[in-house]
């Protein structure tokens, strides 16, 4: 499994660098979303470097991103939420494959990619130690995502809507709707 993570972090980071017609392209990408494991609602920031190949009309894009998840659902085990705050933090690095078609008012996509998901969790008047508690964790997963693009429909950036999974400790159902902000073309 960690030879699948090195591979796919190899390729994500070499992909902009042996692209074949480079392009400086940077597109912004806020998001909003709701996660349906952690019971939050999440605020997200990412971005899309263009990387485009001639393999047929398919266009390759690397999308890194980060979000915060706000949530204080702690696995249902019988603990006021009032007395918890939970810490739901999850950076990804996905590989995005466009299928687009010029002049096309919805853009379908697909990508995956690695996510590294950090929780941790602070309870009122206990300290994890004292109950050989683990109330904090980071994890290494894997995104599947999907989702479409609706170009031309805003003047200064495109809505999106994604649907993602994600595969770490446990896995977690992502739904997000956002917009591409292009911030630099040539």
């Amino acid at each position: 499994m960690r030879k699948l993570f090195l591979i796919a972090l190899l390729f994500a980071f070499a992909l902009p660098f042996t692209a074949q017609k480079a392009q400086a392209q940077f597109t912004l990408m806020p998001y909003l979303g709701y996660n349906l494991d952690a019971e939050g609602f999440l605020v997200g920031i990412g971005g899309e470097f263009a990387a485009p190949f001639e393999i047929s009309n398919l266009i390759l894009s690397v999308r890194p991103s980060v979000e915060y998840t706000f949530t204080d659902s702690f696995g249902g085990i019988g603990i006021d939420s009032d007395d918890v705050s939970v810490t739901f933090i999850q950076i990804n690095g996905d590989v995005i494959a466009d299928f687009s078609t010029p002049g096309a008012t919805i853009a379908p996509f697909a990508g995956a990619g690695l996510a590294i998901v950090s929780t941790s969790v602070d309870i009122d008047g206990i300290d994890c130690d004292d109950f050989g508690l683990d109330c904090s964790s980071t994890d290494f997963g894997l995104n599947l995502l999907g989702g479409v693009t609706f170009p031309g429909a805003l003047g200064f950036g495109d809505p999106f809507a994604q649907g993602r999974l994600t595969l770490a400790d446990g896995s977690a159902i992502s739904i997000l709707g956002g917009l591409r902000i292009p911030l630099g073309q040539n």
